[in-house]
């Protein structure tokens, strides 16, 4: 399959939300970067990508300094475990906090000793708020990191865009809010690609985000009504509610919604149509979920057929390193990709 960041393409903003206290809705991943790593000017160049966006977000000096090692450290990693790896080097938004965030990928086979199985690969991040990574061999390595000026909680989802190739702008967008202990996730894909696409899975977001919280039916119901002026696109709504052992779920269009058991995983059903302009009458699902459930929802630019089973240890990391190894290794290539993973 193809790789997602063979483009010359190395800016594109991907807008995506997440809340860290009941009725907060805050962006992340505002804007983003890939960068190829296959020298050191390559880690030079990330280096210099995290500093200047940590000095647009008029981080303190040190803090600069910091972030710029951070991604130094990543890409350098990348660099010594694999022939040629990329790193993503993106905005955060946590409330008024506002931080950096560094993902390195590389799918070439990983050199025996990187780490144990599953768990992270020991670097000396000192700097770093979060630090996490997979590595497997002949799974390639997922390392990534978070700096924050505070203290930060490590989020319960997380997610990842990439443009198909040819474009800067993913008309791909996710968002997820927290309500009462109920954990909501919304993606949606922008018919087409481009920036009209964006147009409207930004408008998804901003229903999104003001939706009613009766539940995942009714705020699709509002963003379909919300994209009208727009050229429309797909949408589905995961609401995880622990407390109760259940997900509902509502989609129409072409999202691929998936409740991941350590064992299993069970496809979630959208009906057919167009949100903003043509849909049959929404409808809600309900599954059961554990502690233990991971869900993962993704645009059409990923293919179907991964199988986290081919990752021991995978789901006992992160949802950023999960998200990241489906990108790196499920993208088509073909279409724009968005992929977000949350924990209940």
């Amino acid at each position: 399959m193809a790789s997602p960041y063979e483009t010359s393409i190395t800016h594109h903003g991907a807008v995506a939300a997440v809340s860290h206290s009941p009725d907060a809705a805050d962006h992340v991943g505002e804007d983003q970067w890939w960068l190829p790593v296959a020298d050191p000017e390559g880690v030079a160049a990330v280096s210099r990508a995290a500093a200047s966006v940590a000095s647009a977000l008029r981080l303190p000096e040190a803090r600069i300094a910091a972030v710029a090692e951070v991604a130094a450290e990543v890409a350098g990693q990348l660099l010594r475990r694999t022939v040629t790896g990329w790193v993503l080097v993106r905005t955060l938004r946590a409330g008024l906090e506002r931080g950096v965030g560094v993902v390195g990928l590389a799918s070439a086979d990983a050199p025996s000793g990187i780490g144990q199985p599953g768990h992270n690969l020991a670097l000396d991040l000192p700097g770093a708020s979060h630090v996490d990574g997979y590595a497997w061999p002949g799974a390639g390595v997922v390392l990534t990191a978070a700096l924050w000026p505070g203290p930060a909680t490590e989020p319960w989802a997380d997610g990842l865009t990439s443009p198909i190739p040819g474009e800067e702008i993913s008309g791909d967008r996710w968002a997820v809010r927290e309500l009462d202990g109920r954990r909501q996730v919304m993606l949606c894909d922008g018919l087409g690609h481009g920036a009209a696409a964006a147009t409207a899975s930004r408008a998804a977001i901003e229903a999104f985000l003001v939706a009613p919280v009766s539940g995942p039916r009714a705020a699709v119901d509002h963003i379909h009504r919300s994209l009208a002026s727009t050229r429309g696109g797909v949408v589905a709504v995961a609401e995880l509610n622990l407390r109760r052992g259940l997900l509902r779920y509502s989609g129409i269009g072409n999202i691929a919604g998936w409740v991941v058991e350590p064992e299993s995983r069970h496809g979630m059903v959208s009906v057919p149509g167009i949100v903003g302009h043509q849909r049959r009458d929404i409808r809600e699902f309900e599954y059961p979920i554990t502690p233990a459930t991971v869900v993962v929802m993704h645009s059409d630019g990923l293919d179907d057929g991964w199988d986290l089973s081919h990752y021991p240890g995978l789901l006992e990391r992160s949802p950023l390193v999960v998200a990241a190894t489906l990108l790196r290794d499920a993208r088509t290539g073909r279409d724009d990709a968005c992929v977000v993973v949350a924990r209940p």
